[in-house]
């Protein structure tokens, strides 16, 4: 959450330039989201540029930040759009989805539009998103997240998760060690 207002923070001049509207709404993470803050802010700044890519003039991104429950034991062949927002005291993770109003994402092209070097072939298609994408893989991988893309007939919407620790359980490692 602390992450998320620096990010829109660095994009909004391309926003402010395209007349894009970005609407935030954020829940409180369940306890301590287990990431380095300057990387999530990098993935999130990866993620508010895509959509500002490809949102037209007068546009609108919405980043949504919530608690849910995740089973990682399960998680790549679960729907992740099944994922659902919980009470925060049955929430082990956050998620943020950034939807945006451009142009979809043709499904097959899922889980190739995060891999390195993916061909863009420009104009509103969206088959390829340079690096950004492929760095927003790796760096959620790294830290035991998950991010995936989702498309309806208008917009794009790039969603990840990753773990949190409740409160109470940091407070009882601090007392232990």
């Amino acid at each position: 959450e602390r992450s998320i207002e620096p990010a829109i923070h660095e994009i909004s001049p391309v926003a402010v330039e395209r007349h894009i509207e970005i609407r935030t709404e954020l829940q409180t993470p369940p306890g301590s989201v287990l990431f380095d803050p300057s990387q999530i802010e990098q993935v999130l700044v990866n993620l508010l540029e895509n959509a500002c890519k490809f949102t037209p003039k007068h546009g609108l991104i919405e980043v949504l930040g919530y608690p849910v429950c995740w089973d990682r034991s399960e998680a790549r062949s679960k729907d992740p759009a099944a994922m659902t927002a919980v009470a925060v005291d049955r929430s082990n993770a956050y998620r943020v989805d950034i939807r945006d109003s451009g142009p979809g994402i043709i499904p097959e092209h899922f889980d190739e539009i995060f891999e390195e070097y993916t061909s863009y072939s420009g104009g509103r298609d969206r088959s390829g998103g340079g690096l950004g994408l492929a760095i927003c893989k790796m760096i959620l991988d790294s830290h035991n997240g998950w991010i995936w893309a989702d498309s309806k007939s208008q917009g794009a919407t790039f969603s990840f998760v990753v773990p949190c620790v409740p409160e109470e359980s940091l407070s009882q490692q601090s007392k232990i060690s």
